[in-house]
């Protein structure tokens, strides 16, 4: 009676053992859901050009643009870093200055805009150099554009 006692729970801890392995290795080896690699997404620049079906020498006024709006949108972006890292600084110590942090936040804000504007300046450019054809497509296209442009994030 004493041994099948003894081979019961000898069984049952092997068991328990392999479960959590399993489980492990389950965990560790889930599979991650496929994103097609950034090489072949398109960008929204070549996006717009095959859609609105622009011409060689729309192509290159449009280059030039989109060349300027990068530059422009690296600029705000890096101060953007800057004020979030004064932003967060400020909660270093027992009594962070809100009223630094106010006038912080409308800087981070005032930058907000400044990026919403660039962007939308530069589409009505793109819009100005498309003839009457184009400028209906592109209607039928930008918010299209601005997706592939700012991706969400995939909802779990």
């Amino acid at each position: 009676m004493m041994k099948s006692s003894v081979f019961t729970r000898v069984i049952i801890i092997i068991l328990l053992f392999i479960n959590i392995a399993s489980l492990l290795f389950i965990w560790t080896h889930k599979p991650h859901p496929e994103q097609p690699p950034r090489d072949r997404q398109p960008d929204a620049a070549s996006f717009l050009i095959h859609e609105l079906k622009l011409n060689k020498e729309q192509q290159q006024k449009y280059e030039k643009l989109v060349s300027e709006h990068h530059s422009s949108v690296e600029k705000i972006n890096e101060s953007d870093h800057s004020f979030h890292k004064l932003f967060f600084d400020l909660l270093q110590g027992n009594h962070p200055d809100t009223l630094k942090a106010n006038q912080i936040a409308d800087s981070i804000g005032n930058n907000k805009k400044k990026m919403e504007m660039l962007t939308f300046n530069h589409f009505l450019e793109l819009k100005s150099l498309c003839n009457e054809e184009q400028k209906k497509k592109f209607d039928d296209v930008i918010m299209e554009a601005l997706r592939i442009m700012n991706p969400r994030p995939p909802k779990n």
